[in-house]
C-alpha cells in the first residue's frame, strides 16, 4: 500500500515541539531504515539530516549520494528535492509504501525554496510512521509553516 503526506505552502517559520506521546503511528519500520541523502538533489546536508533524526531519537545510518532517482527503494528513506511534488500547494511530500503495518521504503521530497529545518523534522516524521497531529503548536501539524 502506498501512504503519501504532504504539507500546504505558508511562508512563515516556527519552531515547533515533537509531542510522539500523542501521535498516531499505525505502520514503523521493523528494522531501522537507511537514510539516503541525495546530496546534489536536497537542500540539507548530513548535519542537519542528522540533527533531525535527533529530534526523533533515532540514529540510522545516513549515507549520500551525489544523484538518485525518485523511485522507492526496500529498507532506506530517500531524501530528494521536490521536483515530483506540486509546488504551487506543497513544500514537501513523504511517499512510503507498507505491508502488515511495516514500513519497507519512503521517499522524502522537499521544495529548495523552503529552507526550514523543521519541515525536514516533519517529514522524517511521516517517513518514520507517524501521521499528522493538529494540535496548533506542533511539528506534525498539518499546516506547518515554511
Amino acid at each position: 500500500m502506498n501512504i503519501i503526506f504532504s504539507l500546504l505552502i505558508n511562508t512563515a517559520n516556527a519552531d515547533f515541539p515533537i509531542n510522539k506521546a500523542k501521535y498516531n503511528q499505525p505502520e514503523s519500520w521493523e528494522r531501522s531504515p537507511i537514510i539516503l541523502l541525495c546530496t546534489n538533489q536536497s537542500i540539507y546536508n548530513k548535519q542537519q539530516v542528522s540533527y533531525a533524526l535527533s529530534k526523533w531519537d533515532k540514529n540510522y545510518t545516513i549515507i549520500e549520494r551525489s544523484n538518485c532517482n525518485y523511485d522507492l527503494e526496500y529498507g532506506i528513506i530517500k531524501i530528494t528535492d521536490g521536483k515530483k511534488i506540486n509546488n504551487d500547494k506543497l513544500w514537501a511530500l513523504t511517499d512510503y509504501k507498507y505491508l502488515n503495518s511495516s514500513i519497507k521504503s519512503a521517499i522524502v521530497q522537499t521544495d529548495s525554496k523552503c529552507k526550514s529545518i523543521d519541515v525536514l523534522i516533519h517529514e522524517l516524521g511521516h517517513a518514520i510512521g507517524y501521521e499528522h497531529y493538529d494540535a496548533k503548536h506542533d511539528i506534525m501539524n498539518t499546516k506547518l509553516k515554511c
